[in-house]
């Protein structure tokens, strides 16, 4: 009969049958344990230190004591370096931050295989291997595919926001003056760290944490909110005050307008890979109004 982890930690909790018993109080009376690699049950340590123990120092040979002994010690010297490197692998957890400026995107494949596209002015801090939750931290915007995986949940975590999934694609935002999620696939629950308050989101469904802590829930085209990891910008009755920040993070520019009618002036378009000065052209042309620029400032003024 095999003499091995299992085997062992049910005879110490008396859980053997008879002849399980006999086979491993045999095997305790043997000279040696080769056969057995204490390594692997750091839980049984206690106990057969206290029996090999016991054995070595009622033998006649101090010799044989001795090379016993230290075979022994050696043996639990061994056990105790391995649980000391397991648990620095377990604390010592290694860490990478991907940070994008103005007019910057990236592109992130997670150990698990997720991907994370990365918008502009945006952060994302993930480890080099996940374990029970898959857990990331997000500062900006991001979307995000994430890999099915029902037994590891994946949660991002936001400075006043926590999302948690299973395996689905949305869009994130978390920054100072917005916060929202939009989910193009699955379902995705989104909670207020403040108030633990959380609320379920479905496919084409946005909400949004409000400055006074309510979630405002609304049914919305999802595909525009991802647009932009595919190089593409889509306006749908957005003011020219939102405009300008979607542009000023897009391009890494600076865009002041210069009259607070022109602002709040709506527009609805579709550009694909544009260029910044054909993007302006075209909204001024439909709002009409005129631009100048200077390095990376963008003033925007009534014709």
């Amino acid at each position: 009969m095999k003499i091995d982890e299992k085997l062992l930690d049910a005879y110490y909790q008396g859980r053997c049958n008879e002849e399980e018993r006999k086979a491993v109080e045999e095997w305790l009376q043997q000279e040696d344990y080769d056969n057995y690699d204490l390594q692997t049950a750091p839980h049984l340590q206690d106990e057969l230190w206290s029996h090999i123990n016991s054995k070595i120092t009622t033998r006649k040979s101090y010799r044989l004591y001795y090379w016993s002994a230290a075979a022994c010690i050696a043996m639990i010297c061994t056990v105790f370096s391995i649980l000391q490197f397991e648990h620095k692998t377990t604390t010592d957890i290694q860490y990478t931050k991907v940070e994008t400026l103005s007019g910057q995107q990236a592109h992130v494949k997670l150990p698990d295989g997720t991907i994370v596209h990365l918008n502009a002015n945006s952060s994302l801090r993930y480890p080099a291997t996940f374990r029970d939750i898959r857990r990331v931290e997000l500062s900006g915007e991001a979307f995000f595919e994430v890999v099915k995986m029902p037994q590891k949940p994946f949660l991002i975590a936001g400075k006043t926001t926590e999302t948690q999934v299973l395996g689905t694609s949305f869009n994130l935002v978390e920054r100072t003056d917005k916060r929202n999620l939009t989910v193009l696939t699955g379902k995705v629950a989104y909670k207020d760290k403040e108030t633990n308050r959380m609320v379920t989101v479905i496919p084409n469904e946005q909400v949004i944490l409000m400055e006074d802590g309510q979630f405002e829930k609304r049914t919305v085209y999802a595909q525009k909110y991802a647009a932009w990891k595919d190089g593409k910008i889509l306006f749908d009755n957005n003011t020219l005050q939102e405009i300008a920040a979607t542009l000023g993070d897009w391009y890494g520019v600076k865009i002041q307008i210069m009259d607070k009618h022109l602002a709040g002036e709506s527009f609805t378009g579709r550009f694909n890979k544009p260029q910044l000065g054909d993007v302006l052209q075209t909204i001024g042309f439909a709002l009409k109004f005129k631009y100048t620029q200077k390095g990376d400032t963008i003033v925007v003024s009534p014709e």
